[in-house]
């Protein structure tokens, strides 16, 4: 697992473990809460947890990093090497689903005078202190997802397709409206980048996403998948379009891999205001025409096209077959400069998780975690209001230091 250190203090307090949730890795503790703490006095570190981050990745054709076991277990192995000979042991610090495997933790660890090991449930070795921040509740995160859908039906839709499309490795806009404030600045994120991209895993070169700019000014996204092996003779390139309630994603894990395998350079554009292209006018009912749309394909394509090779080929599904349809009849073209410009912090976020953290199935097979037993550390809990993730003041507002300060106020009791 990959693990993040933050300025060593050999000090007395305990070390801090720092664990991520869902789509994150150890890069995320790394600007704000390692350096507030480690100049405070504590050793800091952030593991990046199974097949996530620079983890090594998860076995071929795993659809799942592993189980809610598996991943406190691989902690349990860690903590014993955090605390030094005689020091306070470690504090277990988790956000979202981190906070689950915290929780996890504290139900398996041994009881006072019991041998402690680092592999059996029941025996893991002690820690100081539990802190979990916007954690996943012990009953899983069903009930929180309903009350939310029942308060706000649009957004909480909005928010797990965001999650289930992984809109946010393709678009920064999205990006910002899943995890940060809305008026958080460009170049903030951009610092973020900078200070974390020596701990983020790379993405691939033949895979990556880009925009097209269409003679309106609206862009499209587009998925690029380049050819992986080499075709005995030149190859058309391959433009996928989508039908109703898609996007170019719907093309990304089977048939763009599967064609750029056997020499085909392969693309897979969001249509107008759709997936991570710009958003429609405000006030617009529909994204666009048929018209429309079949305008926005015949200014891609030549762009698409290596000089002298083949002409791309259209391969429609749904309503998207009818506009290769429309396409086909018409034939117009426009040519345009396609901005490959890709926003740092997204990659960061597409390659942190390449594979699903948590087996949801298994988690809700264990879920309502029993109560934590008499011999648990000191419990730090912090959350939103009405059981949100996060509240509505944080979304508005950037408050790590209000977290962090609260945080550091409990661990001086320890």
């Amino acid at each position: 697992m990959g693990l993040a250190v933050a300025a060593p203090a050999s000090s007395p307090r305990p070390p801090l473990l720092f664990i991520h949730g869902s789509y994150h890795a150890a890069w995320c503790w790394q600007e704000n809460f390692m350096p507030y703490f480690a100049a405070r006095g504590y050793d800091t570190y952030a593991v990046s947890m199974r097949a996530q981050g620079g983890s090594d990745p998860a076995t071929p054709g795993s659809a799942v990093a592993g189980t809610l076991d598996q991943h406190t277990a691989d902690l349990a192995s860690l903590v014993p090497g955090l605390q030094s000979p005689g020091g306070p042991a470690p504090v277990l610090l988790g956000h979202s689903f981190g906070g689950m495997f915290v929780h996890k933790y504290v139900l398996a660890m041994a009881p006072p005078g019991a041998l402690s090991t680092s592999a059996t449930p029941g025996s893991f070795p002690p820690i100081s202190g539990a802190a979990l921040m916007c954690s996943v509740p012990h009953t899983g995160n069903k009930q929180l997802v309903m009350r939310f859908l029942m308060r706000d039906p649009i957004f909480s839709f909005k928010l797990t397709w965001g999650f289930v499309a992984r809109s946010f490795a393709r678009s920064k806009e999205a990006a910002r409206e899943l995890f940060f404030s809305k008026d958080i600045p460009d170049d903030r994120l951009d610092r973020r980048c900078v200070f974390v991209s020596a701990s983020a895993s790379a993405p691939s070169a033949a895979a990556y996403a880009t925009k097209h700019t269409l003679p309106d000014g609206k862009k499209l996204e587009l998925l690029v998948h380049k050819a992986t092996a080499p075709a005995s003779s030149p190859r058309p390139p391959l433009l996928f379009i989508h039908g109703s309630y898609h996007a170019a994603w719907c093309w990304q894990e089977n048939f763009m891999p599967y064609f750029a395998a056997r020499g085909y350079d392969t693309y897979a554009v969001s249509m107008r205001a759709q997936g991570g292209s710009d958003p429609a006018t405000p006030g617009s009912a529909v994204a666009g025409t048929l018209d429309q749309h079949t305008a926005d394909l015949a200014s891609l394509v030549p762009g698409l096209q290596s000089p002298g090779g083949p002409a791309p080929v259209l391969l429609g599904h749904s309503f998207g077959g009818m506009f290769v349809h429309k396409y086909a009849r018409e034939l117009f073209f426009s040519k345009d400069i396609p901005d490959d410009r890709l926003d740092r912090y997204q990659k960061l976020l597409a390659a942190a998780s390449p594979t699903r953290m948590i087996d949801l199935k298994d988690m809700n097979a264990q879920v309502p975690l029993p109560p934590p037993p008499p011999h648990a550390p000191p419990a730090f809990v912090l959350g939103g209001a009405n059981d949100m993730v996060v509240d509505k003041e944080a979304v508005e507002d950037t408050r790590w230091e209000l977290a962090a300060r609260e945080l550091e106020a409990w661990l001086a009791k320890l």
